[in-house]
């Protein structure tokens, strides 16, 4: 047992970093092309979601209500707004064209960028490796959540199943009105979702990875 103990104390953790920076130079390297023309693989893999938006325009207006500057660096499509992964890139696309399609100003600004792989696991982790490496704006907005309901296997019940309140996400507070099935947002939704987005653009560092700005 005293060997089995010395043999664990030497075991020193695993240190990712050299993986992780390939990872995100692959990521870099690959085309990024417009969402709505994109032909994602039917395989397992990661997807980096960019935006490119002039003048703050995916920011929706009421009444003639003047948009708060929000997407700065994000809306050049320079710092990823969104990393995930899929058991299946296509059918992944195919929900997310049936969550946002009716944005017509937000599916043209985004762009993609797909990173396949051999299997589902090796897609978890790539997606771990390029959320630490490339710091996506849109983490913990909600910009993946399916429709309620449907939840993932395993998951818990959803808000609306439980007969509660249901709250809007930033992602469909940021890109007024949000989604067909987000709630009535309020202007201090919409201001709170813009302050995430400044929040996490004071946070960034100024040295991590950038794709080329689009014209």
């Amino acid at each position: 047992m005293e060997a089995v103990r010395d043999a664990e104390a030497c075991v020193e953790p695993w240190d990712d970093r050299e993986l992780r920076d390939e990872c995100v130079a692959v990521a870099l390297s690959l085309p990024r092309e417009p969402f709505l023309k994109a032909r994602p693989p039917r395989s397992p893999g990661v997807y980096v979601h960019l935006l490119t938006a002039r003048d703050d325009r995916l920011l929706s207006v009421r009444d003639g209500e003047a948009p708060l500057p929000a997407l700065g660096a994000v809306g050049t499509g320079r710092v990823p707004f969104y990393v995930g992964s899929a058991a299946d890139l296509h059918a992944r696309a195919l929900r997310y064209k049936t969550a946002w399609g009716w944005h017509a100003e937000l599916m043209r600004a985004l762009s993609v960028v797909h990173f396949p792989t051999r299997s589902w696991g090796s897609a978890l982790l790539a997606e771990q490796l390029l959320i630490e490496g490339l710091q996506p704006v849109g983490l913990g907005t909600g910009w993946g959540n399916k429709r309620p309901g449907a939840g993932r296997p395993g998951g818990t019940a959803s808000a609306a199943r439980l007969g509660l309140p249901r709250a809007n996400s930033v992602a469909d507070a940021l890109f007024y009105p949000g989604r067909s099935w987000a709630a009535t947002v309020s202007s201090i939704e919409r201001v709170s979702a813009q302050l995430h987005v400044l929040s996490h653009l004071a946070r960034l560092d100024p040295r991590s990875p950038r794709w080329r700005a689009r014209a």
